[in-house]
């Protein structure tokens, strides 16, 4: 039964990869019906990828950067070449400086990033709103929260790492229209407060784990605390994004009366490739559904109604309170309906 979910939730996640890729994955699943997707995934991916990137950085760096402008797809062959770019134009207005050798940076390049997500904060972000987002990285959703708040609004951007820290800074300081909307918080999120192992991931730069820390390479010590901590004096909240390497159902632990007491709107990430993804997928599924919360699949603009175990890689989950149209009512109603 796990390995049948893990298959199904895969093909989900096709849709961020290269056409080429997805073919590949594709026909490779039905020849060889496997348990685990995600060794799949680098087997029949790790020649094809390393052709490409071949090809790829044989080409002058400027035309690998413009080709990677039009095509989305195209930046990720770029590849290992590790160089600072800045564009004037991510969502249009913003300048960020991206490190080419870093996926979610090159996807930037096309002046956007997870779009599902970006239409998750037009649709329910309101002027003067409060979000939260837990995994900020360099800022791709931050920037887009501070945008849709307005002056009157903050965006709390949760991150530890210190290379990504420095790059949400310095994006940041390159829209300084921006700067005072945006409080960062240089720490994680748990279920406790204390320490924990940060660490860069070996396969895909620009990204790092407290989660999945392999012993045997070079960690560091940061602080976590709970959400509930965090927003103990929020007055408001109206979206959280969760994206932490398989933590986030462990950050919905900390964060159940911050939710009970805001009913934010809330994405995190249900990978389901493996066991453990599953069941903390289900964990966290379960816990939304009993806070009175709708879960919802984002596919290519459209929300779908679902629940465990017919998940994609990212979850909305609605509360009763707010409508699909980003209209909230009165909390209080709610809770006294409920």
């Amino acid at each position: 039964m796990v390995g049948l979910l893990a298959q199904r939730s895969a093909f989900h996640h096709l849709k961020g990869l290269p056409l080429l890729e997805v073919a590949l994955l594709t026909v490779a699943s039905m020849t060889h019906k496997p348990k685990n997707m995600g060794l799949l995934r680098h087997r029949v991916l790790e020649q094809p990828r390393r052709m490409l990137r071949s090809l790829y950085s044989a080409l002058p760096f400027g035309v690998a950067v413009r080709l990677a402008r039009g095509k989305p797809d195209w930046a990720f062959y770029i590849g290992d070449r590790s160089r600072r770019v800045t564009i004037r134009d991510y969502l249009d207005s913003l300048s960020v400086t991206i490190d080419t050798s870093a996926d979610i940076q090159r996807r930037m390049l096309s002046r956007t990033y997870d779009t599902e997500v970006l239409d998750v904060v037009q649709r329910f972000v309101p002027r003067g709103g409060t979000c939260v987002d837990v995994g900020a990285n360099v800022g791709a959703h931050t920037l887009a929260m501070a945008l849709r708040t307005g002056d009157s609004g903050v965006v709390h951007a949760v991150e530890p790492g210190p290379a990504f820290l420095e790059r949400l800074r310095e994006n940041l300081h390159l829209n300084p229209q921006l700067a005072a909307r945006v409080v960062i918080h240089d720490f994680g999120l748990s279920d406790h407060e204390g320490t924990a192992q940060w660490q860069d991931s070996a396969h895909d730069p620009g990204t790092a784990t407290m989660h999945w820390v392999d012993p045997k390479r070079q960690s560091r010590a940061v602080s976590i605390t709970t959400l509930d901590r965090l927003a103990r004096d929020f007055s408001r909240l109206d979206l959280i994004k969760i994206d932490v390497d398989g933590m986030d159902h462990i950050v919905l632990r900390g964060a159940a009366e911050t939710i009970a007491r805001h009913l934010p709107v809330i994405v995190f990430e249900t990978t389901c490739c493996d066991a453990e993804q599953i069941a903390a997928a289900e964990e966290a599924t379960s816990r939304l559904e009993k806070m009175g919360y709708r879960l919802y699949k984002m596919e290519r603009g459209r929300l779908t109604a679902t629940r465990f175990p017919q998940l994609t890689m990212n979850t909305l989950a609605v509360p009763a309170c707010v409508a699909l149209d980003g209209t909230r009512s009165p909390p209080d109603e709610f809770k006294k309906s409920a």
